[in-house]
């Protein structure tokens, strides 16, 4: 008799669409219109996203680590590609938020992450250093 073969559970990550980052923007736009906010490159948004499903994809960790190497690394091109003409960390706080809270996992006060964006977009955390933050905040 052969032993059962071991099946790994599939990791499902809910990712966020084009569709509902410009929501997200023009959500922005209404609530700060002096900020004139718009988006500047399109492009730079979908890339965000690709660049979080390549990195999960690539880590051989389990599935929560998988979520907030995609969540740090979304968070992380949000904040430094530029996609908005302004505002461009408020998106990144907002989308980081309803990606965790989509993923099943614990969400920091807002407050705490605009400090973590300042970090990256001042160049002074990667997405290695945020993917520690983020772990430390589901240990709270």
């Amino acid at each position: 008799m052969l032993g059962k073969k071991k099946t790994r559970r599939k990791c499902v990550i809910h990712y966020p669409t084009i569709k509902t980052l410009l929501h997200a923007v023009e959500k922005l736009r209404q609530l700060y219109p002096e900020d004139h906010i718009h988006v500047v490159s399109r492009s730079a948004l979908e890339d965000a996203v690709s660049a979080a499903k390549f990195a999960a994809t690539f880590t051989r960790e389990s599935c929560k680590e998988k979520k907030l190497v995609a969540a740090a690394t979304l968070f992380y091109e949000l904040v430094t590609r530029h996609p908005l003409s302004d505002g461009n960390k408020r998106l990144a706080t907002v989308v980081l938020a309803a990606f965790l809270k989509k993923n099943s996992l614990k969400t920091p006060w807002p407050g705490r992450v605009w400090k973590v964006a300042v970090h990256v977009a001042t160049g002074e955390w990667d997405i290695e250093r945020t993917k520690r933050w983020l772990e430390r905040i589901q240990h709270e």
